[in-house]
């Protein structure tokens, strides 16, 4: 954690390779990064996509449960981000990338919604059940069953 803030990043996933950065999963710039021929946006497995949605909101809604309400306004000393935010976080991000297939867009303010401006000022319990709504949707758009609006 010193390395990365030592050059000023405050974000995790990251890979560092000598004086290169690249934030986030960018499959074309870790690609281009390790020199890699590797064709981007090849097909996907979408059966194991969902399993892989389940496994992580799941266990992201039954954490999020776990937590004490007095918790809710608890800051991280190398974040200044409440838990609150933090577990809502985890699945507003799911939510506005199938906003953003939509749409075709995805912004600067998709990145970081404040969660009352969602939700309102609410608990864990209500945040859980907004990750097992996005659970839902994720669910029926990766499957194909329904349109993802």
């Amino acid at each position: 954690m010193n390395e990365l803030l030592a050059r000023g990043l405050k974000i995790v996933p990251v890979t560092i390779l000598g004086d290169e950065v690249v934030v986030g999963f960018n499959p074309k710039e870790l690609a281009r990064m390790f020199n890699l021929e590797s064709e981007v946006g090849s097909p996907v497995d979408l059966p194991a996509m969902v399993d892989k949605f389940e496994i992580v909101l799941q266990a992201a809604c039954r954490a999020t449960r776990q937590i004490p309400e007095d918790r809710l306004d608890w800051e991280s000393p190398e974040r200044q981000r409440t838990i609150g935010q933090f577990t809502f976080h985890l699945f507003d991000r799911p939510d506005r990338a199938l906003n953003a297939y939509l749409v075709g867009e995805y912004t600067n303010e998709d990145r970081g919604r404040p969660v009352e401006d969602v939700l309102g000022r609410v608990g864990f319990e209500r945040t859980a059940r907004y990750g097992e709504e996005i659970l839902h949707r994720v669910r029926e758009a990766l499957s194909g069953t329904r349109p993802l609006d």
